[in-house]
């Protein structure tokens, strides 16, 4: 049994929901035995990265912490998921759904989004999928990096049930050097689906390379 203590957002935060739709959170975390370990930064921006993402449950328990606490958050996933009869509560969710071949325009609308709003946390999975993927995909740094933002890493231990809440990095241009502290805390903790981890992750945690390949 966990004893950790629901993050409280404070007003810096974006937030929305209802008394309900917390509840519903609570009760899709509780319902599976999970708990949450950190605390969430003070700050109006920021991009949330979410890895390893090797199976569906990833966003599962990612959206129920959302609405658990009410967090007003931006998802970026892939455009194929939004069909009838479920993309209009995909949007209302906050899922932003992207064409993979165009990922350049992502990286451009986003840091003008960031700019022109007063608050958002964006939610991006670094790997782009949850099945082996090839290599880190490295538009989140240059989104937090043009847009002059916070990246606050958070990843899941699926033995102890707990949605762990890392420390807030603000980007340095040093690609390589700020991926390893987040590198280390993604390879740390159990995964749902391990033989899916990535291949960057996979050699990360063999002790083999660096985060990214040199371009």
């Amino acid at each position: 049994m966990h004893n950790h203590a629901m993050p409280n957002p404070t007003r810096n935060i974006p937030q929305r929901g209802s008394k309900f739709s917390r509840w519903c959170g609570r009760r899709m975390l509780a319902g599976r035995g999970w708990t949450v370990s950190g605390q969430f930064p003070d700050v109006p921006k920021a991009v949330l990265l979410g890895a390893p993402h090797t199976s569906n449950w990833d966003g599962f328990f990612a959206l129920a912490l959302t609405l658990a606490l009410g967090l007003r958050v931006q998802f970026v996933t892939k455009a194929s998921l939004f069909r009838w009869p479920v993309a209009g509560f995909l949007r209302w969710l906050g899922f932003i759904p992207i064409d993979r071949e165009k990922a350049s325009n992502i990286v451009i609308e986003s840091i003008a989004a960031f700019k022109e709003r007063d608050q958002l946390w964006l939610v991006m999975a670094p790997e782009g999928t949850r099945n082996n993927a090839e290599k880190i995909k490295t538009g989140f740094y240059r989104i937090a990096n043009g847009a002059g933002v916070p990246v606050l890493p958070c990843t899941m231990d699926f033995k102890r049930k707990v949605i762990i809440i890392g420390d807030m990095m603000l980007p340095s241009g040093d690609m390589q050097a700020d991926l390893a502290p987040l590198m280390d805390l993604w390879t740390s903790h159990p995964q749902c689906r391990p033989e899916r981890l990535s291949t960057p992750m996979k050699n990360w945690k063999a002790g083999k390379g660096s985060p990214l390949p040199k371009e």
